[in-house]
């Protein structure tokens, strides 16, 4: 099948349904200016209340020719076999919105099937939560997630500048599951200076083979403002790795410093420009070897208006890669935007790219491109048709060893289309949202 048709037919399908698509009532123009929830249930201008739950059910179908071979088999695709990829998924979220507390939990399943594999019918299912407390000059945070699911996708895991889209299977058939949990404390010391310190933990297991990796790290940071918009930033941060088969696990760590800055211009408008920058030192222990490099990182985000926003993000730095097991040199770059089209249409894009070197002699590095787009368009205020569009491209040189099913080179395009169906069943209370000075009652 030649995908510059499907893609064309995909452009051509996005066209239709945003010409298509009447306007709904949750989306035409207030006859006042007041809050009132945007399209599909999201939150653009800060209706909030103190408790909501809700659910999101949705169904997709599209195509896929980056499907990897089943375990065993001994063969990879690469990306040249086309195969129908279909899913249907349910998300239930709860949300407390409160003058000290913030906090949400959420669980999800999805049941992800590609044609090419009839025999997998094998359910994925994630948990995940957040809660933060303020109170007065110190803040208090903590996350924790959980996955499992039949398919594994590098490109996917926390670090690597992509984001997951709703409903991703993943292209190689390899069960697996991931763990992660972070948790930060922050405290100003007076009206000009801050410590914080921070705690992070991720872990993957291959379940059909005996290989997995762990990470830990901790830092600690602080912070001094210099003028209304300008601050010095300054922190230290030690990692442990553990990685590899359970009865000859390899275990490493590393060290890094770095002094940086974040800068703010405030807008009277509501659209602040944001600006942080650090650089500094990395050292890490490897196989009886020791790699020294500088560790640098950029990020900046402009609000366009009051919906839409853009940001990009650069980090290098050592960490520990769980696709090859082994602890890398890696750089990441990504940028994303996304706001309203119009009354009735939504559109977010993300681009990535990483590049790892290995931080001993012996094979070449590698890098990998990804690109994602979501579009949904209203149907009314609770459904919306989506449409997404990912590519995603890599190649490994000889000499590393991939999780089985993981073909060492993808050329992958996947375009896929569905409906989404909001369920809001329960909100109660008059939440609260930050203010730059403060809290304040939403609603």
């Amino acid at each position: 099948m030649d995908w510059r048709v499907v893609v064309r037919a995909g452009v051509i399908g996005i066209a239709a349904l945003v010409a298509a698509a009447p306007p709904v009532r949750a989306q035409e123009a207030k006859p006042v200016p007041r809050p009132y929830r945007a399209l599909f249930g999201g939150d653009a201008s800060n209706l909030v209340y103190r408790h909501q739950v809700s659910m999101v059910v949705s169904l997709n179908a599209g195509l896929d020719n980056g499907l990897a071979a089943s375990p065993g088999t001994g063969a990879t695709t690469g990306g040249t076999q086309v195969a129908g990829i279909y899913s249907a998924g349910t998300r239930l979220s709860y949300a407390l919105s409160d003058r000290h507390v913030n906090a949400g939990a959420a669980a999800g399943t999805n049941l992800p099937y590609y044609s090419t594999l009839p025999g997998v019918k094998e359910l994925a299912f994630d948990a995940s939560g957040n809660l933060s407390y303020l109170w007065n000059v110190t803040t208090l945070g903590v996350t924790a997630s959980y996955s499992r699911s039949p398919f594994y996708s590098p490109a996917f895991e926390p670090g690597t500048g992509a984001a997951p889209l709703t409903g991703e299977a993943g292209f190689a058939r390899n069960p697996n599951e991931m763990k992660s949990a972070t948790a930060f404390l922050t405290r100003r010391l007076g009206r000009l200076t801050g410590v914080s310190v921070g705690y992070e933990a991720f872990s993957l297991t291959f379940l059909d083979e005996d290989r997995s990796s762990t990470s830990h790290a901790v830092r600690l940071s602080g912070d001094r403002q210099v003028s209304r918009s300008l601050s010095l930033t300054s922190g230290y941060g030690h990692s442990f790795w553990s990685y590899g088969p359970s009865e000859s696990a390899g275990t490493s760590g590393s060290d890094d410093a770095d002094i940086g800055l974040r800068y703010i211009r405030p807008s009277p408008t509501g659209r602040p420009f944001t600006f942080s920058a650090a650089f500094g030192v990395s050292t890490a222990d490897y196989q009886s070897g020791r790699s020294t490099g500088w560790r640098g990182a950029a990020t900046l985000s402009k609000v366009l208006s009051a919906t839409w926003t853009v940001s990009a993000n650069y980090r290098h730095t050592i960490r520990l890669d769980s696709a090859v097991t082994e602890p890398v040199w890696a750089s990441d770059v990504s940028a994303a935007i996304g706001g309203p089209f119009g009354r009735r249409v939504t559109v977010a894009a993300t681009a990535s790219y990483s590049k790892r070197e290995r931080t001993t002699a012996g094979a070449a590095g590698f890098d990998s491109y990804s690109l994602s787009t979501d579009v949904l368009v209203a149907a009314s205020s609770a459904v919306a048709i989506a449409v997404n569009y990912l590519y995603y491209r890599y190649q490994f040189p000889a000499g590393y060893t991939l999780p089985t099913g993981v073909s060492s080179k993808l050329d992958r395009h996947r375009l896929q289309a569905g409906v989404r169906i909001w369920l809001p069943f329960w909100r109660a209370g008059r939440g609260f949202t930050p203010t730059g000075t403060g809290q304040q009652r939403g609603g």
